[in-house]
C-alpha cells in the first residue's frame, strides 16, 4: 500500500471512529435526564444495564459527582463504538431537602466525549447541575433549572485553590488533600455542588465550587411547587 493510501486509510479511521460522538451526546443526555426525573438509578453502557459492584451500593448522598456515581443514587451512562469512541456521563444525586409535600433535589454529572477508549479531563470534561422538585415519597420529578459548566470554566489540580471550598464537601480527608495537589502530568477537576432551601420564602440556593469563578444562584420554587408554571419546553411532564 502506498503512503498516500495509508494516509487516506488513517483519515477514514479517525473520521468514522469519531462520527458517533456528536450523535451519541444528545441521546445520552436525554437518557440521563429521563432517569433523573423518574428516579431510575443505575449504570448503563451501550444501552445495557451494568450490574452494581460492592463499591456502588452505598446508601449515601455525596456533594461531588464522582462520589455520587458510586452510590445507589448513581446515574452512569456511557457508549462506545468499535473504535472506542463515544460519550461518558456519570454522577447522580448530590442533595435532597424536604419542603412541605415535596422534595427538592440537586443532581450533577460530569460529561466528556470518549476517544479511543479514554477522554481528556482537561480539554473535554464538563459539569452539569440540575435542580428538581418531586412529590414526597417518589414520583416523577420536574426540572426547575439546568446549569452547564464547560471544561474551561472548571479548576484543575495545580490551579490556585482556597481550601475553604471543601468546607461542606463530602469528600474524605484523602480526597481533600489530593484535589488541590498534583498527580504527575495527570490533572483532574474537583467540583462540588450544594443545595440550601429556605422554607419561608420557598427558594433554593445552588452553590458550585471548584470553578474558576464563584457561582451561587437563588431560585424561586413557588411556581413549581404549586404547579402554576408549566415544565420547560422539551422537558418531560
Amino acid at each position: 500500500m502506498t503512503s498516500r493510501a495509508w494516509r487516506v486509510t488513517l483519515v477514514t479511521i479517525v473520521v468514522c471512529g469519531c462520527a458517533t460522538i456528536s450523535d451519541d451526546a444528545p441521546q445520552l443526555e436525554a437518557a440521563w435526564r429521563e432517569r433523573m426525573l423518574t428516579g431510575h438509578y443505575g449504570a448503563w453502557h451501550n444501552g445495557k444495564e451494568v450490574a452494581a459492584t460492592r463499591w456502588e451500593s452505598k446508601d449515601t448522598v455525596h456533594s461531588f459527582p464522582e462520589g455520587a456515581s458510586l452510590t445507589i443514587h448513581r446515574i452512569n451512562i456511557s457508549s462506545t463504538n468499535s473504535w472506542g469512541n463515544g460519550e461518558d456521563h456519570h454522577g447522580g444525586l448530590l442533595a435532597r431537602v424536604p419542603l412541605g409535600s415535596m422534595t427538592v433535589e440537586l443532581f450533577g454529572k460530569l460529561f466528556a466525549p470518549i476517544r479511543l477508549g479514554g477522554y481528556s479531563v482537561e480539554r473535554g470534561q464538563g459539569f452539569d447541575v440540575f435542580l428538581v422538585v418531586r412529590p414526597m415519597g417518589g414520583g416523577y420529578g420536574r426540572l426547575v433549572k439546568h446549569w452547564r459548566f464547560w471544561p474551561k470554566e472548571l479548576l484543575l489540580t495545580g490551579d490556585p485553590v482556597d481550601p475553604d471550598i471543601f468546607r461542606r464537601s463530602s469528600r474524605n480527608d484523602l480526597q481533600r488533600r489530593v484535589a488541590p495537589g498534583s498527580m504527575g502530568t495527570y490533572r483532574f477537576h474537583f467540583v462540588d455542588a450544594y443545595l440550601d432551601v429556605d422554607e419561608p420564602s420557598r427558594t433554593a440556593t445552588v452553590t458550585v465550587t471548584g470553578l474558576k469563578r464563584p457561582f451561587a444562584e437563588r431560585v424561586n420554587l413557588a411556581p413549581w411547587l404549586e404547579g402554576a408554571q408549566p415544565a420547560p419546553a422539551g422537558a418531560p411532564r
